[in-house]
């Protein structure tokens, strides 16, 4: 099964093999589109981030670019912050785990 998360302003997609339970299906392993990195969705507290954990650039590795990321019921987080490092600068963006069939 193969879920995409879509990061509204950002226009970031991800693919992850498989989800757990509501609220947590963010949680796991996802790759950009590009396939450059492979990102980690760990909870932090009573929100989520994303935590590099393979990049073609080593300096990338361990960087939080995705924070403060909010539950918000029916499969969309809101409130997070996403640092945009080609622009160096950090903007607002929400995510909707997507099914399938969408």
């Amino acid at each position: 099964m193969i879920n995409t998360i879509l990061i509204f302003i950002c226009a970031f997609a991800f693919v992850q093999a498989s989800a757990q339970n509501s609220g947590d299906e963010i949680l796991g392993f996802w790759t950009t589109p590009d396939q450059n990195q492979i990102l980690e969705f760990v909870q932090n507290g009573d929100t989520y981030e994303a935590v590099i954990r393979q990049a073609d650039q080593a300096e990338a590795v361990g960087k939080t670019p995705i924070s403060g990321l909010a539950y918000q019921g029916n499969n969309r987080y809101k409130n997070g912050q996403i640092y945009v490092p080609q622009r160096d600068m950090t903007a607002n963006c929400s995510v909707k785990v997507l099914s399938n069939d969408e």
